[in-house]
């Protein structure tokens, strides 16, 4: 695709709001191609057709890391952090201009329009507001940590995902930032 090759992972890591511009491009691009496309259910496939540009860009990120870690020197005092810092502030600002647009999208089109397009979102959204509500702050130290637990297992499985779609597809943990990017934009949406 044309869009993921204008930034180079050299330029991202000198320009990493670049990429959430490039973020902002690629949700905006798959919201008018979804109303075309499958206009009777367009959830899924909207963060699909978001996963295809950003997941060869992804792809070719994690190779130039890869080659910059072989290569690199310690910096910072720890080389851990010092290696992968640039790479996470890219991958960090590709998120937020994903966020961005699609809570932009979330408010700028009209409802009925994006309560059809933004409607798995909005289920995921009650969903986590039936398990949670209420249930945060309470007197009885037993329940804040029933919730505690259910909050941190929830976490743990969403991590195992990240680490298994990132294993069997190389940049499958994509398709869960996005997501995760959609839900974030629509829950900021709601409450502009």
């Amino acid at each position: 695709m044309v869009l993921e090759s204008l930034f180079s992972p050299e330029g991202a890591e000198h320009n990493p709001w670049a990429l959430a511009i490039l973020g902002f491009v690629f949700v905006s691009i798959a919201i008018f191609a979804t109303g075309y496309l499958l206009p009777s259910e367009p959830g899924f496939l909207l963060i699909a057709l978001v996963a295809l540009p950003v997941a060869p860009l992804v792809l070719k990120l994690f190779d130039h890391e890869e080659v910059e870690v072989e290569e690199g020197e310690r910096k910072w005092g720890s080389r851990t952090i010092a290696r992968h810092f640039p790479i996470v502030l890219v991958l960090v600002s590709l998120f937020i201009g994903m966020c961005g647009s699609f809570c932009f999208w979330y408010l700028a089109l009209p409802p009925a329009q994006a309560n059809a397009l933004f409607n798995a979102q909005n289920n995921e959204l009650r969903s986590i507001g039936t398990v949670f509500s209420g249930h945060a702050v309470t007197s009885a130290e037993g329940s804040f940590m029933q919730v505690f637990e259910l909050i941190f297992i929830h976490n743990l499985g969403v991590l195992a995902l990240i680490i298994a779609f990132s294993i069997i597809y190389g940049a499958g943990a994509v398709l869960i930032l996005i997501w995760n990017a959609s839900i974030i934009g629509v829950f900021v949406g709601n409450f502009a």
